[in-house]
């Protein structure tokens, strides 16, 4: 999953990997810095070696923390601690419960042990949910990867990281905050896959069984009543669910999941445009429900309230023009993948 998101060149790559324990025996590591890494790390391995002429070097390691404890530890004590037991330049990519964070070192030679080096200041990202997608997130994570092309030496690219790192501001010593974040978020996109696969019988965390009284997106979310704007609204996005996927299909082969899914994140974009609300559960509900069910309704009054092809601007224009199906936008991801 990290090479995925990191997506640098194959050539980097090392297929060799550090087990928590071969770490912790074999590492030069201090006593003190043992007991603590002992306690908070899961595992860590060697993602990227990147060479360069002068034959320096850059290790990316991937280091994956436990839950346990949270919010007790420090991640630059942390993060400081593996560093300072590598010789190279290295950056670390560390993650916990869906969440990431890239730190790179001013560092020096040890004087004293020239199997370990002495960290003068550490830079950090801001952390990153790989499941909000957020564009700021893909912006760093393409300039790191660039940055491998411009740099001539270990030394430039690790310079060039953490300036692009220090550009990301101040950040606090623990992931607890991101954390919980992320769990709200997939508890979201684990409601609007039910939704989508109409799973009525989920049961979630808290044992309760309806699944529609959480919403699925944020904002204050649309309240439809009998002959209302936001009514109308609501009868719009159902009125034109099947008839819309029918025409898609003239281009795509589109599955129904797929529909789904974009549709009513488009139906959520527009009522945020026209009318500054979200669509909850339940609406989700109706839509799936009319698409499945092949409600036919009078479209007439509602097409002159709402444009259908600035809608059709929402979904996509690649599924009307082109043919190319979107990116689903809810799309869980696995925290431990």
């Amino acid at each position: 999953m990290m090479k995925q998101l990191l997506a640098i060149p194959k050539k980097y790559e090392v297929t060799g990997k550090i087990t928590k324990d071969r770490f912790l025996n074999s590492g030069n590591l201090t006593d003190a810095e043992k007991k603590v890494l002992e306690l908070y790390l899961k595992n860590i391995n060697i993602l990227y070696d990147i060479r360069f002429l002068d034959q320096s070097e850059m290790i990316v390691l991937e280091i994956e923390l436990t839950d346990a404890e949270r919010g007790k530890y420090g991640l630059s004590n942390l993060v400081k601690a593996i560093a300072q037991s590598i010789p190279y330049l290295c950056m670390l990519l560390v993650r916990t419960e869906g969440v990431i964070r890239f730190f790179t070192f001013d560092r020096k030679e040890n004087e004293f042990d020239d199997s370990r080096s002495r960290v003068r200041d550490i830079c950090s990202s801001q952390d990153i949910i790989p499941i909000k997608e957020d564009i700021s997130d893909g912006i760093l994570i393409t300039k790191l990867r660039a940055s491998i092309a411009n740099a001539t030496s270990a030394e430039e690219l690790n310079i060039e990281w953490s300036k692009l790192l220090k550009d990301c501001g101040l950040v606090l010593d623990t992931f607890d905050v991101s954390i919980d974040e992320y769990h709200h978020l997939l508890d979201k996109k684990l409601r609007f896959e039910r939704i989508i696969e109409q799973d009525n019988d989920y049961e979630d965390d808290s044992g309760e069984t309806d699944i529609f009284e959480s919403d699925i997106f944020d904002g204050p979310t649309l309240e439809p009543s009998r002959e209302t704007e936001e009514d109308m609204f609501v009868s719009f996005c159902t009125a034109n669910v099947r008839t819309l996927y029918e025409e898609a299909c003239e281009k795509d082969d589109l599955t129904e999941e797929k529909w789904l899914r974009n549709y009513i994140v488009a139906c959520n974009d527009y009522a945020n445009q026209l009318l500054v609300k979200s669509v909850n559960s339940k609406i989700a509900k109706e839509i799936v429900g009319a698409f499945f069910n092949r409600v036919d309704e009078e479209r007439e009054e509602m097409q002159d309230t709402f444009d259908i092809e600035e809608f059709k601007e929402c979904i996509g224009e690649e599924f009307f023009e082109k043919g190319v199906i979107l990116g689903v936008h809810f799309d869980p991801l696995c925290p431990n993948e």
